[in-house]
């Protein structure tokens, strides 16, 4: 008998399981929660004034 066969068990013991889930939790976590926290704390209107377009610096060939 081959010592490298798998005892009968062909699915996933139910820890990997839990770990593929507990895996994919903390990745989506860390790909939304800091654009989630970006969204909340930036303000809503920002308060800088547009630059005049006297102040925008074109090239001189298109003045």
């Amino acid at each position: 008998m081959d010592s490298s066969q798998r005892s009968g068990k062909d699915a996933e013991s139910p820890h990997h399981r839990w770990a593929g889930i507990l895996g994919t939790t903390v990745a989506i976590l860390t790909m939304t929660l800091p654009l989630i926290m970006i969204a909340y704390y930036s303000p809503s209107k920002s308060n800088a004034e547009p630059l005049p377009r006297d102040a925008i610096l074109l090239p001189r060939y298109l003045n």
